[in-house]
C-alpha cells in the first residue's frame, strides 16, 4: 500500500534505504565510484562538468553555449570602454537587471530545484542535507532571450535595413539567433535545468526582450552624433554596423553641414590675419604694376 507521504510527493519511492544522501556530490550516481563513468563533477559559473570530459560534439556544444550568456555582457562591456557607445552601455544594464530581478526575486521566491544531474548543489546547515539549487527561472536562458529579442527587434526595425542592406541585414540577424538561440537546448541538455525552467525563462526573456527595446527607442535615441553625459563622461550614440553601411545614415546631413560650418569658419580666421599682414605688400605691388612697362627688346 502506497503511504500517505509517497502520495503527496513528499518522499521519492526510489529513494535509498541505506541511509545516504542521494544529494551528496560523493553519492553522485556519475561518479565511477557508484558506479557512473565520470571521476568528478562540479559546476563552473553554474555549468556543469564532468571529467573526464566526454568528448561528443553535443556535449561541447552544450558546454560552449552554456557560456555565451556571460560572454555577450564582456562584450558589452569591452565595447563601451573602446568605443563608447551608448548602445553597449544600455545592453550591458538591460543584462544586469534581468539577472538581479531573476537571482534576487524569481528563484528565491519560486525555489524549485535544478535536475539532480545538476553539481550545482549546496549544503543546508540547518537540515543538515545537501540541496540543488534553484533552478526556476534559468537565469541562462532569461539573459539569452532578452539580449536575443532586443537585438532581433533593434536590427529588423532600427538596423541597417531590408530595403537598403538586406545581406547585411540578414547575416547579422543570423548571427544572433545562432549565438543565442541554442541556449534552452544547451542548459536542459547538461541537465542543468529542466524544460519547465527554460521554457519560463524564455517567456520571461521575450517579455524583458520587447520592453528593453522601446524603453531604448522612446528615451534614448541613438542617432549618429547624439551623445549621451554624466558630468563629463560621455557615450556616443550610433550602432554598431553603422560603419559598414554604405552611404549617408540617419543624422549625418546634420552632421556634415556642422563639420562644413566649422571649417569654413575655421579657414576665415586663417584668411583674414593674412590678407591684414599683406596690405602693405600689395599696395606696393599695385603702385609696381601702374609704372609703364619697358618693352621686351629694350636693353635695361
Amino acid at each position: 500500500m502506497v503511504s500517505s507521504d509517497e502520495e503527496a510527493g513528499l518522499v521519492k519511492k526510489d529513494a535509498p534505504t541505506d541511509g545516504k544522501d542521494p544529494l551528496d556530490p560523493k553519492n553522485d550516481p556519475d561518479l565511477v565510484t557508484n558506479g557512473g563513468k565520470f571521476q568528478s563533477k562540479v559546476a563552473i559559473l553554474q555549468v556543469t562538468w564532468r571529467f573526464p570530459v566526454d568528448p561528443d560534439p553535443l556535449n561541447i556544444l552544450a558546454l560552449i553555449y552554456g557560456y555565451l550568456p556571460f560572454v555577450v555582457p564582456v562584450v558589452f562591456f569591452v565595447d563601451m570602454l573602446v568605443e563608447w557607445r551608448f548602445i553597449a552601455f544600455y545592453g550591458l544594464v538591460t543584462s544586469a537587471v534581468v539577472t538581479l530581478l531573476n537571482e534576487v526575486i524569481f528563484k528565491p521566491i519560486l525555489k524549485q530545484p535544478r535536475p539532480e544531474g545538476s553539481a550545482n548543489r549546496k549544503f543546508n546547515d540547518k537540515t543538515g542535507k545537501w540541496e540543488m539549487k534553484p533552478g526556476m527561472p534559468s537565469g541562462h536562458v532569461a539573459n539569452a532571450a532578452t539580449t536575443m529579442v532586443w537585438c532581433l527587434l533593434e536590427v529588423a526595425l532600427r538596423g541597417p535595413g531590408f530595403d537598403d542592406q538586406p545581406f547585411l541585414t540578414t547575416k547579422i540577424l543570423l548571427l544572433i539567433i545562432v549565438c543565442m538561440g541554442p541556449v534552452p537546448w544547451a542548459r536542459i541538455h547538461n541537465q542543468d535545468h529542466s524544460l519547465a525552467q527554460c521554457t519560463v525563462a524564455g517567456i520571461m526573456g521575450i517579455v524583458a526582450g520587447v520592453t528593453a527595446y522601446l524603453i531604448r527607442v522612446t528615451y534614448f535615441p541613438l542617432g549618429v552624433g547624439q551623445e549621451w553625459c554624466y558630468q563629463s563622461l560621455c557615450l556616443i550614440g550610433g550602432k554598431p554596423w553603422d560603419p559598414f553601411v554604405d552611404g549617408p545614415q540617419a543624422g549625418s546631413e546634420v552632421v556634415t553641414a556642422a563639420a562644413i560650418t566649422t571649417t569654413l569658419a575655421q579657414a576665415s580666421l586663417t584668411i583674414k590675419p593674412k590678407l591684414h599682414c599683406n596690405a602693405q605688400q600689395n599696395e606696393a605691388l599695385a603702385r609696381m604694376s601702374s609704372k609703364p612697362r619697358l618693352p621686351i627688346s629694350q636693353p635695361l
